[in-house]
């Protein structure tokens, strides 16, 4: 489907470091529980617990 549907529907976009910031703030808040993180954290299938495996591939195709 086309984002053009949705931004018809009002769907705006903001810029990359504003969403970034946020979420950082809602981590750091009480809005997560101890118990919410820890899943998030501890998930080995987690982007958390897979950065160095992402960077390395992203390193062997020529990334920085």
């Amino acid at each position: 489907m086309s984002k053009s549907v949705f931004v018809g529907f009002g769907l705006t976009f903001r810029p990359l470091a504003e969403s970034t910031q946020d979420v950082l703030e809602c981590w750091d808040s009480d809005a997560v529980t101890d118990e919410q993180g820890a899943c998030v954290i501890d998930n080995p299938r987690s982007l958390m617990q897979r950065e160095p495996e992402i960077v390395a591939a992203c390193k062997e195709r020529g990334g920085q």
